[in-house]
């Protein structure tokens, strides 16, 4: 164990290990059939180029470096904590870029970075209940950009007919390949109230889609965690 940390904190090894990671989702994602419900808002963002944020849980990481249209200019909040550096690292080669921070207590100066990017025409990517949960619990850092940027919010998750479930917080999603599929947009939800409520209003449209996105693939649905 203690010989795996030390090999992970290699500059050399975690590069390789990354470039490993993103060759080995390219190709479980060529073999994959794919569908695609988008909510009738998200396509008219899209149409017009809209800068919005887009908000998935933590443990539908996998595959989401695929979800996003060509040609669109996308950034991802991501912690600073060693997992989180080799998440940055693996989708630079999916050709995104990555900001510091979280949405949890902390995250103040990742947030103002996401900001930033929005007003300047950029789309950004987050993770409500990253980077240590509780799963699918959101943290209010993202109902507080939603607001300070003015920028809607569209939930999106996948779902896959062959996968397994990683014993992890996030209960990670690891795609197996030659499986059925499909992402699941719901509807842009609007910067309004306060940060609070605009959370909670993301977290339930967030678990509407993940539950839909594995009902249409006919897999067990993965609930958030109980909190006290």
């Amino acid at each position: 164990m203690r010989l795996t940390k030390r090999l992970l904190r290699n500059d050399s090894v975690q590069a390789a290990l990354c470039w490993l990671i993103a060759s080995a989702l390219r190709l479980i994602n060529l073999t994959l059939r794919w569908d695609r419900h988008h909510a009738q808002g998200f396509d008219q963002l899209i149409a017009t180029r809209e800068p919005f944020i887009l908000a998935f849980w933590h443990g539908r990481l996998t595959l989401m470096p695929f979800v996003w249209p060509r040609g669109y200019a996308m950034d991802v909040l991501i912690s600073e904590h060693r997992d989180g550096r080799m998440i940055a690292r693996t989708i630079t080669h999916f050709g995104i870029g990555n900001v510091a921070g979280s949405t949890s207590n902390g995250g103040a100066q990742g947030l103002k970075g996401l900001v930033r990017l929005l007003k300047a025409g950029r789309c950004v990517a987050i993770t409500p209940d990253g980077p240590r949960g509780p799963r699918m619990r959101a943290a209010n850092g993202v109902g507080a950009l939603a607001l300070l940027a003015k920028a809607k919010v569209v939930p999106v998750a996948f779902g896959i007919t062959r996968r397994r479930i990683a014993r992890s917080w996030d209960s990670l999603v690891i795609p197996l390949p030659f499986g059925r599929a499909c992402f699941v947009f719901g509807e842009p939800i609007l910067p309004s109230g306060d940060a609070e409520s605009l959370t909670r209003t993301i977290e339930a449209a967030l678990v509407a889609v993940t539950h839909e996105a594995d009902r249409r693939c006919n897999t067990p649905l993965i609930h958030p965690a109980e909190v006290a």
